[in-house]
């Protein structure tokens, strides 16, 4: 078939508004291309900015309304885990296509076009984009990092007017822990190969012995192993070759090694054989330190490091925060660094050994339960930790559960006893209300497991909500990431939700509909289930349940079931002569801190006494938080039923304020102002509908139906009562009236005028 350039404009299997989005889901930054050519459309102007971070919702609108049927490119650099970013290495010469695949390892994952191959790779954030220079044509290899473009099948090739293909596995399919890694010591050892005018003479097939002899020497000198050295050769020779150089091979590798080549890569620090050495030197030193393997119900690899005071700390064998525990370690015996081939060597060994040899256990992040006990890790690098039993809390060095140390942890201070609740309130000018449901929002975030209350913090500008979200995380889960974003999906949420104990959404002006939904799985643990990040086949799955609070301006959780879950409070703006400044009331919380939190242990500690043997009514929503919370009252100082009451009170006035200005509860009170009413659900529409329906309006009588079954509890408590009866082949009549209403003759079904059914 031929294909002319405008074919790029119907080809629809390089329709960007229909790949474009696949991959802006997965994370990546795609852009659509300039037709003919293999760059961004030239409209794009500064195209290199949008590697920075996702596209908003409205930009990707806009370039797939412009430029639907274009084909793509990927901006690389996107992150792929905490180590690692996506990269690309594009390869001009067809004769360096399999050597680049021996050196890589194994390249799962590339595309090709007119010649050469693309292959996609993991880089670490400190490398950056280079070329590979050959002998003779001054370029051979490009290393694509840090936002370089990168045409993506199946568009158009500019040349060959044929769609480039994928060799492998597709990128939108492909697991990022299967793309090999481009770090200093591939690059310095790819650098030493096409560079050399040897490895050029090997690819020609002629005068392959004074070659082949002289690059042996090279890579010997490299500190590159036999099996390696020979892979590269019979790489570089072109397909078919039959003359006797793979047979003198073994007697090359052995002279230059008697020559003294190898000598060089031991002195010069560098080579393959450096990296082996480093390797093992640290496996020796994790043997040495006692450190244990294990994994988790996720498949999830982890190592336990023990620390001088008998504690113990444990990191996810793929993070960062594992990688640099490498780097110290390594650094305390050697006085070196450890080169990343190194470390990523001795992370594959320990994570196949968690795998296969380690047990399966249980993984807590910040807050964990051993039996019906709490213990908190303090995070400091002691591993120190809080045991709270029903007879109060201890310090202990060593944890009797698995915590994880994730990147942004900070550490709490020892908690010290004399310290009293009411100096939180008195610190941040709390008016007695808002003290109360604030403290219910802390003692339920120390529940392991939970369920969880979010605490909605509402208030005007300057009334202090960002400032009362921070002293929380002090008291529970202090990290560098103090507050974020709300995300926009629920994948964003519970990558989050892996990484941090307490979730702080900062200047929250709304979410949509999955995301609520997904905050209410967070709240009480319903799990999330995806396919796996950035990957099409295989499914990403993780059970996490988290406390979390949201700040705004007003309205930002809107649905009931949301609503339901949080305990809501309204911030009031402070009198000028009454303000003090963030840095004064940050000097006094880190005095008082310790005794804030030996006085907040105390509390659990009785919770955790008394949760069995105390009862609540089982018309509470979230009656396992709230249970523990009355179990917790007697040592807060305060009334029996203070707390839970308080919650009561203030959900249901949060519903019954919802209800009231509900799209359908509004217009639905002012039609039973003249009676109550009776009919089917299609008659209630027609009175209801108003001429303009608002956003969000059920504009069918099934989406009514549905409607008024989610604001059922809420109509309740403003005082409407609904009865359902028997189904007809008009529909299902519906009765609803106001208290007061009950022995009233119902009002006429239809409007004037409606049609009659």
């Amino acid at each position: 078939m031929n294909h002319s350039i405008d074919d790029q404009k119907d080809t629809k299997a390089s329709n960007f508004r229909t790949l474009a989005p696949l991959y802006w889901d997965r994370a990546y930054r795609v852009l659509p291309l300039e037709l003919g050519a293999k760059r961004p459309a030239k409209e794009l102007k500064g195209w290199q900015g949008y590697a920075s971070g996702p596209l908003s919702t409205d930009k990707r609108a806009e370039l797939i309304s412009r430029y639907s049927n274009r084909g793509l490119g990927i901006l690389t650099g996107t992150e792929l885990s905490e180590r690692y970013r996506l990269g690309a290495i594009d390869v001009d010469q067809d004769a360096f296509v399999a050597m680049v695949e021996v050196v890589l390892g194994a390249v799962t994952c590339a595309k090709r076009g007119k010649k050469g191959l693309t292959a996609f790779v993991r880089y670490s954030e400190d490398l950056k984009s280079t070329k590979v220079v050959d002998s003779t044509s001054g370029g051979a290899i490009d290393i694509l990092l840090g936002g370089k473009f990168c045409v993506l099948p199946p568009s158009i090739h500019p040349e060959t007017l044929m769609p480039y293909e994928w060799v492998g596995t597709p990128l939108l399919e492909a697991d990022h822990e299967s793309l090999p890694v481009i770090d200093r010591e591939t690059l310095r050892l790819l650098k030493t190969i096409v560079g050399s005018p040897h490895a050029q003479s090997l690819t020609s097939g002629t005068g392959t012995h004074d070659a082949g002899v002289a690059l042996t020497a090279q890579l010997v000198a490299y500190g590159c192993e036999d099996q390696q050295i020979t892979a590269i050769v019979i790489a570089l020779l072109p397909a078919g070759y039959d003359g006797n150089s793979l047979a003198e091979l073994p007697e090359w590798i052995e002279s230059a090694r008697k020559k003294g080549f190898a000598d060089t890569a031991k002195k010069d620090g560098g080579g393959r054989g450096d990296t082996t050495s480093a390797a093992e030197a640290l496996l020796a030193k994790l043997k040495e330190c006692g450190v244990e393997l294990f994994h988790d119900d996720r498949g999830r690899g982890f190592i336990s490091v023990p620390t001088k005071t008998n504690g113990i700390l444990t990191y996810l064998l793929s993070s960062s925060a594992a990688a640099s525990m490498f780097q110290q370690l390594y650094y305390t015996v050697t006085g070196k660094a450890l080169k990343e081939m190194a470390c990523t060597e001795v992370t594959a060994l320990l994570q196949a050994r968690a795998m296969f040899d380690g047990p399966c256990e249980k993984i807590f992040t910040r807050i964990g339960r051993f039996g019906s006990d709490v213990v908190i890790d303090l995070g400091g690098s002691d591993g120190s930790v809080v045991h709270i039993t029903a007879g109060g809390y201890q310090v202990l060095c060593r944890s009797p559960v698995r915590f994880v140390r994730t990147a942004g942890m900070l550490e709490l201070p020892k908690p010290t006893s004399g310290g009293d609740l009411r100096q939180f309130q008195k610190l941040l000018g709390l008016s007695e209300d808002t003290y109360i449901l604030a403290l219910a929002f802390l003692l339920n975030a120390l529940r392991p497991g939970g369920p969880y209350l979010c605490l909605l913090v509402e208030g005007e500008q300057g009334s202090g909500k960002s400032f009362l979200s921070s002293v929380l995380r002090k008291l529970i889960d202090p990290n560098q990431a103090e507050k974020v974003r709300l995300p926009e999906n629920e994948r964003d949420l519970m990558v989050m939700a892996d990484a941090l104990f307490l979730l702080v959404f900062d200047n929250s002006s709304g979410m949509s509909a999955n995301v609520s939904d997904a905050l209410c799985s967070l709240a009480t643990g319903g799990g999330y289930v995806s396919r796996k990040l950035y990957t099409d086949g295989e499914l990403y799955m993780t059970n996490a349940t988290r406390p979390f609070i949201i700040n705004g301006i007003s309205d930002v959780a809107t649905k009931s079931d949301l609503i339901e879950r949080v305990i809501p409070v309204e911030m009031r703006r402070m009198e000028d002569e009454a303000r003090r400044t963030e840095a004064e009331m940050n000097d006094e919380i880190e005095i008082i801190l310790p005794g804030l939190l030996g006085a907040l242990y105390t509390a659990v500690a009785c919770a955790v006494k008394n949760e069995n043997q105390t009862v609540v009514s089982n018309n509470i929503r979230m009656a396992d938080a709230a249970r523990w919370l009355a179990a917790a009252e007697s040592a807060t100082g305060m009334a029996e039923g203070t707390i839970v009451n308080a919650l009561i009170h203030c959900q249901t006035e949060r519903i019954i304020e919802r209800t009231n200005n509900d799209v359908v509860g509004a217009p639905l009170k002012d039609i039973l102002q003249t009676g109550p009413f009776e009919g089917i659900i299609a008659d209630l529409l027609l009175r209801i509908k108003p001429e303009r329906p608002p956003r969000y309006f059920p504009d069918t009588p099934l989406k009514l139906s549905k409607h008024l079954d989610r604001i059922k509890t809420g109509l309740k408590l403003t005082g409407i009562h609904l009865e359902r009866g028997k189904r007809s082949k008009k529909g299902q009549v519906i009765r609803i009236w106001m208290e007061g209403q009950e022995n009233e003759r119902s009002i006429s079904a239809s409007p004037p005028g409606a049609p009659v059914y």
